[in-house]
């Protein structure tokens, strides 16, 4: 009888320490997260580049973000403006980090992520789709950030 306790018991503790990848996106998240803001960087411009079923999708633009709001999209050359419309397409970094600590809620089918080793940002995020509160799968791609000083 005590074996079968036992082996019950050591069952159940193998069961409970099941490493979830989705809560380990997440903290990881929330580690790189850490390491940005001890960076201490509001205000930058981001050469990004996001593939979705949209006007601009596939085409790097130039996302200008001042005080963790993005103030204006443009194309890569920084010349000609994005549409106000077009810019919900495009994450500043504060909202991929946000996009990516939700993984533990939203549960994506797949996901890759690459930081970037110098300023510890979300540079390559590909998520897909997930649970009604995230149906669309995303992706995007950072080359370029440029701290505003």
């Amino acid at each position: 009888m005590k074996k079968i306790a036992l082996f019950i018991i050591t069952i159940i503790l193998f069961a409970s320490c099941e490493d979830n990848p989705v809560n380990s996106l997440s903290d990881k998240a929330s580690v790189e997260l850490q390491k940005w803001k001890s960076l201490g960087i509001n205000s930058y411009t981001l050469a990004q580049m996001r593939i979705a079923n949209f006007t601009y999708s596939g085409r790097y633009v130039r996302i200008y973000v001042a005080n963790n709001t993005i103030t204006d999209v443009r194309d890569s050359s920084g010349t000609a403006s994005i549409p106000g419309e077009n810019w919900q397409w495009y994450k500043s970094v504060d909202q991929l980090f946000e996009l990516l600590i939700d993984t533990k809620y939203t549960k994506p089918s797949y996901y890759e992520i690459l930081y970037d080793d110098t300023y510890h940002f979300p540079a390559a995020v590909s998520l897909g789709p997930g649970t009604a509160k995230q149906s669309d799968a995303y992706t995007f791609l950072t080359i370029e950030l440029i701290p505003n000083k």
